[in-house]
């Protein structure tokens, strides 16, 4: 009979994860004790903190997690994965799934994506910020899921999201998303496009606004030309510098500054120009 699907994955994941169990007791038992002194101490503490049965303890370490460098925080992780797994009340959640981001290590995002299902927006909002920082399959998947919230912000957190993990493959469904009114999803759009799906934020500008697409545009006219061509770059430039000058000046001179000398000259030379034509007259700025 075959399991649905994660089932057993799950299953497998359980299955190591005693047969590990057994491994570290008999490890435990039969290294000498000056082996285990080579573990760092605030590893051992933070690892013990977190098995603890106190959930007073069980915060502090993973507080005590959060502060770690990135060796000592990847050994402690396989522990503060499993505690979060088995369920946490909500302030104890809250906390692990804060600390676990802040590591944003990818094998934290399957522990935390389970949290997207809960009942408390508190906690589903601090999973989909997690997620945007740990990455990986199952940072992607659950991202995407996340874009169908009841609630506003995690709708939102979502999109950004997706665009922090690189999610090119769930482009579509953050057009879907924008389009019913998650702003937050242009800027991910612009990070993530294809030429042709950039394009098609674009020619959104006139039904939705320029206020509305352009942290995607900003985005787009700051990625290199390996990504996206010079003419789609130039085409925006053209377009939004023509259509609502006093609207686009801000976007141009933000991009001007942040693409200083680099990338296409010709792309640098358009924006100097756009950035001039689209001045306010001396008398609008009385």
């Amino acid at each position: 009979t075959t399991l649905p699907e994660g089932l057993e994955t799950g299953n497998m994941s359980m299955h190591w994860a005693h047969r590990i169990s057994w491994i570290i007791v008999v490890v435990v038992i039969v290294l000498p004790a000056n082996v285990f002194a080579q573990v760092p101490e605030n590893v051992r503490t933070v690892i013990a903190q977190l098995s603890s049965q106190e959930q007073q303890k069980v915060r502090q370490g993973y507080l005590a997690l959060a502060a770690l460098d990135t060796s000592a925080a990847e050994a402690c992780l396989p522990t503060a994965n499993r505690v979060l797994a088995r369920g946490l009340p909500v302030p104890l959640a809250i906390t692990a799934i804060r600390a676990l981001g802040d590591v944003g290590h990818v094998t934290s995002s399957r522990s935390i994506r389970a949290y997207l299902m809960h009942r408390h927006v508190e906690v589903r909002r601090e999973a989909v910020n997690a997620l945007g920082k740990t990455g990986g399959p199952d940072a992607r998947a659950g991202l995407r899921r996340a874009l169908s919230d009841a609630d506003a912000s995690v709708r939102g957190f979502a999109a950004s999201g997706l665009g922090q993990v690189g999610a090119k493959e769930h482009v579509g469904a953050l057009f879907s998303a924008l389009d019913q009114g998650v702003q937050e999803a242009a800027a991910s759009i612009g990070m993530l496009c294809s030429p042709a799906e950039c394009e098609g934020l674009v020619a959104r500008a006139d039904r939705m606004g320029l206020e509305v697409v352009s942290p995607g545009l900003r985005e787009i006219l700051l990625r290199p030309t390996t990504e996206v061509t010079e003419n789609i770059q130039l085409s925006i430039i053209e377009r939004i510098s023509q259509g609502n000058p006093r609207k686009a000046q801000p976007l141009l001179k933000d991009v001007q500054s942040r693409r200083g000398r680099t990338g296409s000259r010709r792309v640098n030379q358009a924006i100097d120009l756009a950035v001039r034509a689209t001045r306010p007259a001396p008398e609008e700025n009385r």
